[in-house]
């Protein structure tokens, strides 16, 4: 059914002027035939009416019947770990949907959207039973409510209400979750939307998480830096505490036996310092790992090991050097391709060389050199995140980037169109065309009869030696030049009009 309403019923009012003007309206047209008055009036009255419409707000309203809703099912590792439904969140989440729309009515329409960091629909709004589908979460990491609900919002049909139910713990790590509510619920989407909230509570047992892991930046040479631990513990425990540089395990425990530091946490924030020198090198990267103690299987004061984990790293100037792609003979220090970083290391120079695919796949491993040489690598052996990469240690950092030729290399290596290419000194692009200039000859022979003497020296006439050069010329010509012939005497006449060379 349809209806109408406003927005400001009070401006209605405004109509009764429509009284006045029909009056003064029919006096002043008094001059016209009563049809034509009648007809002038009533158009200005109808347009009065439409104005005073527009300012009261005037809107249609169809009411229906069908319901819509949509289970927005919050899927992150914070319910699937913690939450107080159980080992399995999913399985208790479906048991209480399913008592919830026993009393579905026969139109009424049911989807499901699961989400995490990303928002997928398990089943979009049908009047199925979609309470089997499976509810496995996207895979991406933390929790975005506000994109849930607005993708939730995006799958409702036009001409039903929709209520989305929100079942969350409300720990939400991306976007604002009360704003798209409120921007939701005044969209004005369909015939209405609602959103409720089915709220999940945290169940947290004893847990030690490693809140932060911190070293300096910047370090001189050979020097001892502090490195700073921070863990969070829910109960009074014990464990143990490992550190590693560059995946090689340190040895913490000082004169004690074992690699790793033990450790005693209270509850609340724990701060643990521990002091490394640093070997040569330009880049130190640390992991710092807490293990608990177990009881037999069980972890003691502790439940997950995922949270134990943190890294960090610290840079250290030094002297240049220059990472060698070598695409030639994959790094081989024997091989063709190496010829010039051996010449670089005989001057002096650090240089590592690597085959293609041992590019490296972070800007921190790329930190440490400050010239890039590719040699003959074709742009297969990078892939687009490694390209930005090399572009950002270009342009940002400052380093340099060189590209020696090859089989393999610009053009031939598939270069052109590639991320790199913008930063490269040169085009890869070839034009559509090869243009080769024509050469457009015209031969212009005297034929006088003095050419009928004799060359000095020798049984050959003048004009046999010329026509005989003019044919030599011609015939080192392309196919594609223009040539032509013009004798002359008294007169000249065109023996060969200008045209292309087509028969030497």
């Amino acid at each position: 059914m349809v209806s109408f309403s406003f927005e400001d019923p009070g401006r209605l009012w405004l109509l009764l002027a429509a009284i006045p003007v029909a009056v003064v309206g029919l006096r002043w047209f008094r001059a016209m035939i009563m049809l034509r008055r009648v007809t002038a009036v009533g158009a200005r009255i109808v347009l009065f009416a439409l104005i005073v419409g527009m300012l009261a707000g005037a809107r249609r309203v169809r009411e229906t019947e069908s319901l819509t809703t949509i289970a927005v099912i919050d899927l992150s590792q914070s319910v699937m770990r913690f939450s107080d439904l159980g080992p399995e969140p999913a399985t208790r989440i479906r048991e209480f949907l399913r008592a919830s729309t026993d009393r579905r009515g026969p139109d009424d329409l049911f989807g499901l959207v699961v989400f995490d960091g990303k928002a997928i629909a398990a089943a979009v709004p049908s009047r199925a039973n979609v309470l089997d589908r499976s509810l496995e979460p996207p895979g991406v990491e933390g929790s975005n409510i506000s994109a849930a609900l607005r993708y939730a919002a995006a799958l409702a049909p036009a001409d039903s209400t929709t209520r989305l139910v929100l079942i969350s713990d409300g720990n939400d790590t991306a976007g604002d979750a009360i704003d798209a509510a409120a921007e939701l619920a005044g969209a004005g989407f369909g015939s209405g939307l609602s959103i409720d909230v089915v709220p999940i509570d945290h169940r947290v047992g004893d847990e030690v998480v490693v809140e932060s892991f911190d070293a300096p930046p910047r370090a001189a040479p050979g020097s001892t830096i502090p490195l700073r631990v921070v863990l969070r513990s829910t109960a009074s425990t014990q464990g143990t505490l490992y550190l590693a540089r560059e995946g090689e395990a340190l040895d913490i425990n000082g004169p004690q036996a074992g690699y790793g530091r033990r450790i005693q946490l209270e509850p609340g924030r724990n701060i643990e310092l521990i002091n490394v020198p640093l070997p040569p090198g330009r880049v130190h990267r640390f992991e710092v790992s807490y293990e608990p103690d177990r009881d037999g299987t069980r972890f003691v004061g502790d439940t997950t090991l995922a949270n134990n984990r943190s890294s960090a790293f610290t840079l250290v100037p030094g002297r240049g050097s220059v990472l060698f792609v070598d695409g030639v003979s994959n790094g081989s220090p024997d091989g063709e391709g190496a010829t010039l970083p051996r010449a670089l290391t005989e001057a002096d120079i650090d240089v590592q060389v690597v085959s293609p695919d041992g590019f490296p796949q972070s800007m921190l491993e790329l930190q440490s050199y400050d010239l890039v040489v590719f040699q003959n690598v074709p742009a297969e052996a990078l892939d687009d995140r490694q390209q930005e990469m090399l572009i950002s240690h270009v342009q940002d950092v400052g380093a340099g980037l060189v590209m020696i030729g090859g089989p393999d290399a610009f053009g031939a290596g598939g270069w052109h169109g590639s991320l790199l290419e913008p930063i490269m000194p040169i085009r890869l692009d070839l034009p559509d065309q090869i243009i080769v200039p024509e050469a457009a000859i015209m031969f212009v022979l005297d034929s006088s009869g003095s050419m009928g003497a004799s060359v000095l020296g020798s049984v050959r006439t003048q004009q046999e030696v010329a026509n005989e050069s003019a044919a030599m010329a011609i015939q080192s010509l392309d196919r594609t030049d223009l040539v032509g012939v013009i004798a002359f005497n008294e007169s000249y006449r065109t023996v060969v009009p200008l045209g292309p060379n087509t028969d030497p």
